[in-house]
């Protein structure tokens, strides 16, 4: 084995360098002309191909980096035309350069080994790879660190070297400073470094020559310059950017040099599979290690030769100084501006890098010590052989794994062109390059800037889409905007979804519009939940009722908040029962940021499309609002008046389906009848029953029936048969609370139906049979079985009668007063008699005082309701409880009149639960305490 390593090595020694080169430049070209122009051009791309196809003159005015990648492009364009292929073979091209230049680099410095290992990992390097398959500046960027560092060390070195060397640098130093900002900062890194090198060696000459070629570059630049103090260039991309409002956690520092290591170690794409992820890392902690132990071996070696150091350790120090010091500085910007940098824009430390990699494992395998040579030797090797590992794996996956690739806008451009015709518009909501690159349909497509106000935005888009038939919206899931869904609701509101699909990483919603396309009329409303006030709602007149439902709130910021409230909307039917709810929080409308960074006075609105439910009746349905944190709900005052939790805001009364012929399918646990009761009316399914209920529990029944003919007006019923086949629960009438009559309903129309049966508290227990019955015929719906229940349903009969009502679950039917005579100190005990409505979603508590006519607290005692046994949140509707409270006096010595109140509390926000008339308790009586 070691005789066939000599053998190699020496053959290896012997071809000549310009053999290398060429093998080098040649498979680095091969790599990255496979699969060249398979995949299309992403955002980034398309923007560059847009900029640099403008006119020579708008080039400079309107490019986002500096412009000379765009200048060029521009030129190649002309020749390469729409190809993919063609018009990334430039970039193929200079990356391929960056292998033989790191070779020659390395061969120079150290010498030809580490030169070979550092181009052969450049070859395979997929960050190198995956950047130079881009229509981007990145591999040119590489190339051009790369030859300025192979050009330093001849004007570092020698006194008087060839003008054209110093000709060559200055070239590359400018067209660095053209292509990217991110040249300035490894430039003059690498200025630093040579110029003190120059000082501290007493290099006058080179000092001066070093200083004036780098003092020419920067006057070049100085046009640049002038057209970024003219408010261009691209430059806000850095000085204003900010983190995105949706992110919960900004990644810090430290995880940003750790994406910087994935993104050169596993590509920019490719860090997600966890064997690689796992491999890189195992790497990182070694590479630190190696790296710092090669440069505290360089410095140690300076010290001990301080009258004539050493080159490769001269060289070392210098590959970690242009490695630390644009790493350090890019963390900086990081820390103090999250949004600035990107991996990506540290394309040139790939030369460092690579260069040193190859540089520590070297000395790794060339340690000589007397007890560890071998161990450490075969670690230096086992090092480049990861390496080539985790480089060879990750570039492969990146070029062969179509899970990798990106998105097809091609195919999403062919799938719009398809369905719009002329008068159509197609509208995104940000500006997209690459679709705007690919679709070539017949429909114009507009870019809405949606970091406008509302109604300037409808305004701008009116006249656009005002006489179109169809309006196809592209939201790319990747792009942060409509947050709000503003353009949504507004295309909904004024026509109805056709269809809705996936492709390319974007949603593709097609729209029908209406001939008169107007901004809902706001209804005024003066509804205010702490700081914020709700001062109008929209509502789109009769939205389908196969369709979603769209409906818009007005919020204002009254006072200062700290919290980012979240707004519940709801849909419910005549019965109480929720059908629809939509949940998201209150964003601006010009930067989609949460309250708590709202100023006093802001003004937003947010949109909301409720998702139809299978046969949603068309009628009259209450929205109900409810405002919320983490901390639970606000309590709302509606025009003055205490108005709880969950605030009623109006009225939406909902039209006929549009699809009738072709109804919408089933929910997923509905269970199939196809059972036809009479002539036309057929009941598609029910909705699962429960295994069992208790005896008095109301039974919950949701049927779907479906119109095969013209019917008249009938009336169902729906009846729970015990096992002797006595009835014992019925409920009657026409269908939807008898808001909807069968005459009404269209042939083929689904229709859901929600009936509630309060079996009879003194039935038997066993297996009772849900039926549907009508004019003598009947239907087996289902069965469940009735289980013995110690809940209590009967009218109950107080001492004192009471009417009150504690929000939407409990009503306070009376109570029993012990005893009649209070003495100072008590005792006094009394029962409470509630009838509850609905079960409650959070476990209330009841509190029972007896305040002083200053309200001072006399007498008190809070507890769940039948101290404990029945909770509020296991209330079943026309159960009773009877809730004994025993009060414990804290004023022994009092003695005159005082009030005795109750109410409920929610023990979680101790948030006092608001009576019918708005108030947070209700007075039982005034006793006297002798």
């Amino acid at each position: 084995m070691k005789r066939l390593r000599e053998r190699l090595e020496l053959r290896a020694q012997n071809l000549p360098w310009s053999a290398w080169v060429l093998l080098l430049f040649a498979s680095g070209l091969a790599i990255r002309l496979y699969h060249l122009g398979s995949q299309c051009f992403w955002f980034d791309e398309a923007q560059t191909l847009s900029i640099a196809q403008l006119p020579l003159g708008e080039i400079y005015q309107r490019a986002y980096r500096p412009p000379l990648y765009h200048y060029l492009l521009h030129f190649w364009s002309l020749v390469a035309g729409r190809s993919e292929f063609w018009l990334r073979l430039p970039g193929a091209l200079a990356g391929a350069l960056v292998p033989p230049l790191l070779y020659l680099l390395g061969k120079h410095l150290y010498g030809k080994r580490i030169g070979l290992i550092a181009g052969a990992l450049a070859v395979v390097s997929p960050a190198l790879v995956a950047y130079s398959q881009e229509l981007r500046m990145y591999s040119l960027l590489a190339v051009q660190f790369a030859a300025l560092c192979g050009l330093a060390t001849p004007l570092l070195e020698d006194d008087r070297p060839r003008g054209v060397v110093s000709l060559g640098y200055a070239v590359l130093a400018i067209s660095a400073l053209y292509t990217h900002y991110f040249a300035l900062p490894f430039i003059a890194i690498l200025a630093a470094w040579g110029a003190v090198a120059a000082l501290l060696g007493g290099h006058r000459a080179r000092l001066r020559r070093w200083t004036l070629l780098h003092a020419g570059a920067a006057l070049a630049f100085v046009p640049w310059l002038l057209v970024i103090t003219g408010g261009r260039g691209g430059t806000g991309d850095f000085t204003d950017a900010t983190v995105s409002p949706i992110l919960s956690e900004v990644p810090g520092v430290g995880a940003f040099l750790g994406r910087v290591w994935l993104f050169f170690g596993t590509g920019p794409v490719t860090s997600d599979w966890p064997p690689l992820r796992w491999l890189a890392w195992c790497l990182a902690g070694l590479t630190i290690v190696a790296i710092a132990a090669t440069a505290l071996r360089a410095a140690l070696s300076l010290l001990r030769h301080s009258a004539g150091p050493a080159k490769p350790e001269v060289c070392d120090l210098a590959l970690v100084w242009l490695l630390l010091a644009p790493l350090t500085l890019a963390g900086v910007m990081y820390h103090l501006r999250p949004g600035t940098v990107h991996p990506r824009h540290l394309t040139m430390l790939a030369i460092p890098l690579t260069l040193l990699l190859a540089r520590a494992g070297d000395l790794l395998r060339s340690v000589r010590t007397r007890v560890a040579r071998a161990p450490i030797a075969l670690l230096g090797t086992a090092w480049w052989c990861l390496l080539g590992l985790l480089f060879l794996a990750s570039t492969g996956l990146y070029l062969g794994d179509p899970r990798l690739q990106r998105a097809d806008v091609r195919l999403l451009a062919e799938q719009i062109e398809a369905r719009v015709a002329a008068s159509d518009v197609v509208l995104l909501p940000y500006q997209d390059y690459a679709f705007d690159y690919y679709y070539q349909g017949a429909a114009k497509s507009y870019f809405l800037e949606t970091r406008v106000g509302d109604e300037d935005l409808v305004a701008w888009a009116m006249p656009y889409l005002q006489g179109a038939q169809r309006a196809v919206l592209v939201q790319w899931v990747h792009a942060q905007s409509d947050s709000r869904s503003m353009l949504d609701w507004f295309l909904e509101a004024n026509g109805h979804l056709v269809e809705r699909f996936w492709v390319a990483e974007r949603w593709v919603n097609v729209y029908d519009l209406d001939q008169d396309l107007a901004l809902p009329e706001a209804l005024a409303r003066d509804v205010r939940f702490g700081p914020l006030r709700m001062s109008a709602v929209r509502f789109s007149p009769a939205p389908p009722s196969d369709e979603r439902v769209p409906i818009a709130l007005r919020w204002e910021l009254d006072s200062e908040t700290d919290t980012d409230w979240r707004v519940s909307l709801r849909l419910v039917d005549a019965g109480g029962m929720l059908l629809a709810a939509d949940d998201r929080p209150i964003l601006g409308e010009k930067a989609p940021v949460g309250t708590s960074l709202w100023r006093v006075g802001t003004v937003a609105h947010n949109y909301y499309l409720l998702p139809p439910s299978a046969g949603l009746p068309p009628v009259g349905y209450r929205v109900k609002v409810v405002v919320y944190s983490e901390e639970g709900p606000l309590q709302a005052t509606s025009d003055g008046e205490p108005a709880g939790s969950v605030v009623d805001v109006g009225e939406l009364v909902l039209a006929p389906p549009l699809q009738v012929t072709a109804p919408p399918a089933l929910p997923e646990d509905t269970v199939t009848l196809d059972a036809d009761l009479s002539k036309g009316l057929r009941i598609a399914g029910i909705a699962p029953l429960p295994d069992s209920i208790e005896a008095g529990q109301p039974l919950p029944v949701v049927i779907y029936w479906r119109a095969i003919a013209q019917l008249p007006a009938v009336e169902p019923d729906i009846a729970l048969i015990d096992a002797s086949g006595r009835e014992i629960a019925r409920d009657a009438g026409a269908p939807v609370y008898g808001g909807y009559p069968t005459d009404r309903w269209q042939v083929g129309q689904l229709v859901s139906d929600r009936r509630l049966l309060h079996p009879d508290p003194q039935a038997e227990p066993g297996t009772a049979e849900v039926i549907a019955r009508l004019n003598g015929q009947s239907v087996l719906l289902g069965s469940i079985e009735l289980t013995p229940s110690e809940r209590e349903f009967y009218a109950p009969q107080p001492q004192v009668t009471l009417e009150a009502t504690f929000g939407e679950w409990a009503s306070l039917a009376g109570y029993d007063l012990e005893p009649e005579l209070v003495a100072a100190g008590g005792p006094l005990a009394l029962s409470l008699h509630w009838v509850a409505r609905a079960a409650s979603s959070t476990d209330a508590v009841v509190f029972v005082q007896l305040l002083t006519p200053d309200d001072r607290v006399i007498a008190q005692d809070d507890s769940a309701p039948a101290q404990g046994r029945w909770p509020t949140s296991g209330w079943v509707p026309g159960q009773v409880v009877t809730d004994r409270h025993a009060l414990r006096f804290t004023d022994t010595e009092y003695r005159g009149k005082a009030r005795l109140i109750a109410g409920m509390y929610d023990p979680n926000t101790l948030t006092r639960v608001l009576t019918a008339d708005g108030h947070d308790h209700v007075v039982l009586a005034t006793v006297t305490i002798h």
